[in-house]
């Protein structure tokens, strides 16, 4: 028997890493269905918060011709080689967790606290310039007080 969820009430938004587990070491796809899901997943609080703030994190800012306000200066700083140290990394990292929650603020005012960024925090990283690889551990909560924990694979310009 399929269960259901009463979203009454709420906003949803399609799910578009499939794969995600609340615990362990998974790959995530980024995909709007899987073979496990062929009609695609909703979500909702928490999970739409962190996902949002990916979305908003990952994109570079101007990329999105039809808003250009959109995205952050991190992925760009990492692609053109501009993280090399753990002030980079710092540095890179608060700045556009700053821009997400500077853009988010006024958008997400008619939305429940569980499904508004309040913040995204860098726990911990792994910076591996031999391996041209940086991993984050990021923790977002919600103004609720909701939070989980992120695990970011970056790859690094080798410059």
């Amino acid at each position: 028997m399929a269960s259901s969820t009463d979203y009454t009430g709420r906003t949803i938004d399609l799910l578009t890493h499939q794969g995600i587990t609340e615990t362990g070491s998974q790959l995530v796809s980024l995909a709007l269905y899987s073979v496990e899901a062929p009609g695609g997943q909703v979500i909702t609080g928490i999970q739409k918060v962190v996902q949002t703030f990916l979305q908003l994190f990952l994109t570079d800012l101007g990329s999105v011709p039809s808003a250009p306000e959109l995205g952050t200066g991190f992925y760009g700083a990492v692609r053109r080689g501009e993280v090399h140290t753990q002030l980079d990394v710092r540095t890179q990292f608060g700045a556009a967790a700053e821009t997400v929650r500077r853009h988010l603020a006024p958008v997400e005012t008619a939305l429940p606290d569980d499904e508004r960024f309040a913040s995204a925090v860098l726990d911990n990283f792994n910076l591996d310039q031999a391996a041209s690889k940086l991993v984050l551990t990021i923790t977002v909560r919600s103004r609720a007080g909701e939070a989980r924990t992120v695990y970011l694979p970056v790859s690094l310009a080798i410059k």
